[in-house]
């Protein structure tokens, strides 16, 4: 079943058909699941794989739900593009899961350009904006949870889970997954941890042990606004009940598999 564009390329680079095919495996049984949205067949057709990225995220999500075995039920369909991506019933519980891919504003304009064939390139890793692109995504998506459960398409008794992709925020093939704090974006976004630091003895030039900082917002560099990055200490996220986090879109079948590849992070103040 030929779903995708042959003629893909990520960033303007060609992409190996090896990864169309592998996509379109993954895609095959999520569009026929008739849970996606209206003009899923025409969205697929774009030649620029970054355009189609959001689906094969919700894409593997589907996949990884199926494989455990969960209920996904049939009235989530993105009718008029309403309604959360998919609704998963887990242990009786309802639960909506919200997906959504980083896009790389605001980054370095080096970081994503492609390295010439082996040729060695030293780059600073934009920390900082990477995690205020994870902190935003999710101070969005939990204003549009909010705003269905006040409308009533959400129950007070459903659970509610953010689903964050940040495969697009990264140069290539290599992805990063942890932070300056060597934790996970996904938990330095929602409980304020911030990078490693050292104490340096100014006598002996020795460092001390190493100590993770606390780091409670972080700031926007185009409006000089703070975001919180401790939302799951902050009641006001309580809607959030887990935030899942992963940095691969499954490329190649060589590191897929079949499991859903990056980090679940827990929020004990969610209702």
């Amino acid at each position: 079943m030929a779903i995708l564009s042959k003629n893909l390329s990520l960033y303007g680079n060609t992409l190996p058909y090896s990864f169309i095919e592998h996509w379109e495996a993954l895609l095959e049984p999520y569009v026929k699941s008739r849970l996606t949205s209206p003009n899923v067949e025409q969205e697929l057709q774009y030649t620029q794989a970054e355009r189609i990225f959001p689906v094969i995220w919700e894409a593997m999500l589907y996949r990884h739900f199926k494989k455990l075995e969960y209920e996904i039920t049939a009235d989530v369909s993105k009718k008029g593009q309403q309604g959360a991506d998919l609704c998963v019933f887990i242990g009786g519980q309802r639960t909506w899961v919200e997906a959504t891919i980083l896009t790389p504003q605001q980054l370095p304009n080096d970081w994503l350009q492609p390295t010439r064939s082996g040729a060695p390139v030293a780059r600073k890793v934009p920390h900082e904006e990477i995690l205020l692109r994870w902190t935003t995504a999710l101070v969005a998506k939990k204003n549009q949870l909010s705003k269905n459960r006040q409308h009533g398409s959400i129950a007070p008794s459903d659970a509610c889970v953010v689903a964050v992709n940040s495969a697009l925020l990264f140069l290539e093939t290599i992805a990063w997954d942890e932070g300056q704090s060597r934790w996970p974006y996904a938990a330095e976004c929602t409980f304020g941890i911030g990078p490693i630091v050292f104490q340096v003895d100014t006598n002996s030039s020795v460092p001390g042990k190493a100590e993770v900082t606390l780091r409670e917002t972080i700031k926007k560099p185009s409006t000089g606004a703070y975001v919180p990055s401790k939302s799951f200490l902050n009641s006001e996220f309580s809607i959030v009940s887990a935030l899942l986090g992963s940095s691969r879109l499954c490329c190649s079948p060589l590191i897929s598999g079949h499991g859903l590849p990056g980090f679940a992070i827990r929020d004990e103040l969610a209702r």
